[in-house]
């Protein structure tokens, strides 16, 4: 037997959908709206936002915060209510003024050593331009000093 579509007369593209939830109304069941983002569907008369349910739920609001100086939180609260928390680091380079030992450096770390500018690669606390550093790179090297001004 084949399988057929049962009839109601309601084809999806004929479905109106208001703009907007307005809380201080009352809505009828079977009615549809957007709100934050979500598409949402009456399932009982409604008061408020009771007798709602998110059908599509989309991105209400987004908020990306700075925590550290490389650290940075992006929040994406969805139509429904849920909040998804992500955090990521971007390794920019900061200027860390002049080399001092003892001092750990992470990624993207500059420093002044020996006249030249150095770029940290990954987190040391070696020297710049030493044999067994390996955590630095030559940014820029030390300029000549000028000549007596003859």
């Amino acid at each position: 037997m084949p399988f057929r579509l049962r009839r109601t007369g309601r084809d999806a593209t004929a479905l109106e959908v208001l703009p907007a939830i307005d809380d201080q109304k009352s809505f009828p069941r079977g009615t549809y709206a957007t709100h934050l983002g979500g598409l949402w569907r009456a399932y009982e008369k409604t008061h408020g936002m009771r007798g709602w349910e998110c059908l599509v739920d989309g991105v209400a609001d987004i908020d990306v915060s700075m925590t550290d100086e490389r650290l940075f939180s992006v929040v994406i609260r969805q139509s429904s209510g849920q909040c998804t928390e992500k955090t990521f680091s971007l390794p920019v380079m900061l200027y860390r003024g002049v080399f001092r030992a003892g001092e750990t450096y992470h990624p993207g770390d500059t420093v002044t050593w020996g006249g030249s500018l150095w770029h940290c690669n990954s987190m040391t606390g070696d020297k710049p331009g030493e044999a067994h550093s390996s955590g630095w790179t030559l940014a820029a090297k030390r300029g000549r000093d000028a000549g007596g001004g003859k």
